[in-house]
């Protein structure tokens, strides 16, 4: 869109602040690209959730660590919701524009960032639960290890001895 603009001569839109040089892709959109900035804005949204529930995915066929806690399930239902959230807010910018609906546009970006933020925090604080529990696991494992090596060297002095 931007290479359009360029293009096109640099035109300044309506959409812009009088000292704006460089147009959001809102503006061009806006102006000039109504269906192209639409299909952009969905087509990102789509992909975005696809990454989400395919990461979710992956986990349920057990390709990533699983969620065994129900806090660990909770938090990832939150990141889908909150993704979902920033999907509306990010179809919807496409919808609303600068030009006809600049109060509603600057209310979906806010909602598009404010979603996708809000769901990444869940998949981190997810992330961070699953590292922790998975460190747990190893630890465990290191510590039957080790009793095991105890335990095979006290039967062997035991036998070496009787």
């Amino acid at each position: 869109m931007l290479i359009v603009w360029d293009v096109g001569g640099r035109p300044h839109y309506d959409s812009m602040g009088p000292a704006q040089t460089i147009p959001f892709i809102s503006n061009i959109g806006a102006e000039s690209l109504k269906p192209l900035f639409i299909t952009g804005c969905i087509v990102t949204a789509i992909f975005l959730d696809c990454a989400f529930a395919s990461e979710r995915w992956l986990r349920h066929q057990a390709r990533l660590g699983r969620n065994t806690l129900t806090t660990d399930k909770v938090l990832a239902a939150l990141t889908i919701v909150f993704a979902v959230v920033g999907t509306v807010g990010l179809t919807m910018v496409g919808i609303f524009d600068t030009v006809h609906y600049p109060t509603a546009h600057d209310v979906f970006i806010l909602l598009f960032v404010i979603g996708y933020i809000i769901s990444a925090i869940f998949m981190c604080w997810e992330f961070h639960r699953l590292e922790i529990c998975e460190q747990s696991i190893l630890l465990s494992l290191r510590d039957l290890l080790t009793l095991c090596k105890v335990t095979a060297k006290t039967k062997s002095s035991a036998s070496h001895i009787g």
